[in-house]
């Protein structure tokens, strides 16, 4: 069967359109493809002008004034730039030469964080890979940070609790050095990480199989104007943030000085920085927990010395489980499992408290009685956190000349109120 070639040269015209239109789009498929796979080299110097006016702060891909010709840039998806030097600049308030420079980088930015970022709110950096980096990250005592962008007036941001990088879903890094400053918190911390060198016997037999691919980070700074330093070494590479509690996991030794206090830890986490999915066993020892209590805004006045040994997980960020095996706080010995619930306004400890034996005096000053029934009394000096424990000790020394005695019932503890609860029947 043949075909005459004059019927299809005088076919109607409406009938070659979907032809017509359909090749169009498969070359500027291909053709956007081409430059996608290519990188939009001629694209580098206008997405440094787009994100510098989008972000309302200086962005640079530049060396020495010149862009070089090797950056590449990707949009579909998600803006992803590929530079030799990738450069954000401060905030007009900060005296830094930057916010955060990464040498030999690629950085993916999607474009709903971009578009919240322009209206003042935190920028949250998808990813960041870098050989080297270097960054400077603040936050003021009004809440002006670093990580707002964009023109509106920053939120009051509440969470100044934790040492955190909103910045960044995941940073990848080689090597750096990272400066925190938050008057918020009331810290101050520089920290440096690089490639981990050969661990010393003493680590290696706690870790057997740590190897000179890790991760190595050494912190300074203070907190509340207590020195801090802070000493860590993962067994393989891994990431300095990265906020998926589910994400690889690699072993790792963290040591650290609070004041007189000094904590060992030893477990397995996502990330260096943010500690996520920790779980970890840890031992701590000082000669007083009054230094932390401080910290806290916790009028208490614990004078004995203490070592504590138990577990310690994070859910998330703002979840965290302790388990408590043993607490020697001066002739007291305790132990417990709590929940620390940052997620309201004032955080939440929930749990359970008992032990063979308390002295009160190890842990604050002697209360004037303990009421036989329901009782409130206001603390106002107690409403850095809530609380709601249940307790169980075998025997208390009140002090002075009060017989030994049990002390079951139930402790809360809400916006500075103190209600105690008795309890009756045996220790389970």
């Amino acid at each position: 069967m043949s075909v005459s070639t004059a019927a299809i040269a005088f076919a109607p015209r409406y009938h070659r359109w979907p032809a017509v239109l359909a090749s169009l789009g498969a070359f500027v498929l291909v053709l956007l493809s081409t430059f996608e796979a290519m990188g939009w080299p001629f694209l580098a110097e206008p997405m440094q002008r787009w994100l510098s006016g989008t972000l309302h702060r200086p962005v640079s891909f530049a060396i020495d004034g010149n862009t070089p010709a090797s950056v590449a840039v990707r949009l579909f998806g998600r803006v992803r730039v590929e530079a030799p030097l990738i450069e954000i600049g401060p905030p007009s308030w900060s005296h830094t030469k930057h916010m955060l420079r990464a040498i030999d980088a690629v950085m993916s930015l999607h474009y709903d964080d971009l578009w919240r970022a322009s209206r003042g709110e935190p920028l949250r950096i998808h990813m960041l890979e870098a050989d080297e980096f270097d960054a400077e990250i603040e936050r003021l005592a009004d809440g002006r940070a670093s990580w707002h962008f964009g023109t509106m007036p920053p939120a009051y941001d509440r969470d100044a609790a934790s040492f955190q990088l909103p910045l960044f879903g995941e940073l990848k890094v080689r090597g750096g050095t990272l400066r925190w400053s938050d008057a918020v918190s009331d810290m101050r911390m520089a920290v440096d990480c690089r490639a981990a060198e050969p661990m010393d016997d003493a680590a290696t037999s706690a870790v057997s199989e740590m190897s000179a691919r890790g991760l190595e980070c050494n912190a300074r700074g203070t907190w509340h104007k207590e020195p801090i330093s802070i000493a860590f070494q993962s067994m393989h590479a891994m990431p300095w943030v990265n906020h998926d509690p589910n994400g690889e996991r690699s072993a790792l030794i963290l040591t650290g000085n609070f004041g007189d206090i000094r904590v060992t830890m030893q477990g397995t986490a996502v990330d260096a920085l943010g500690l996520s999915g920790l779980d970890a066993r840890v031992e701590a020892d000082g000669l007083s927990v009054g230094t932390l209590a401080q910290a806290l805004d916790l009028r208490l006045a614990p004078r004995a010395s203490f070592h504590a040994a138990g577990t310690f997980k994070k859910g998330n960020a703002m979840t965290w489980y302790i388990g408590l095996d043993r607490l020697q706080l001066g002739t007291s010995e305790l132990s417990g499992r709590f929940i620390v619930d940052r997620t309201p306004q004032v955080p939440l400890i929930a749990g359970r408290l008992e032990g063979l034996h308390l002295t009160w005096g190890d842990l604050a000053e002697p209360p004037e009685r303990f009421a036989s029934a329901k009782q409130s009394v206001d603390m106002p000096a107690l409403r850095a956190l809530d609380a709601d424990l249940a307790v169980d000790i075998k025997e208390v020394d009140f002090g002075g000349k009060s017989p030994l005695q049990p002390l079951r019932g139930e402790w809360r503890l809400a916006n500075g109120c103190v209600t105690w609860t008795p309890g009756h029947g045996p220790r389970k």
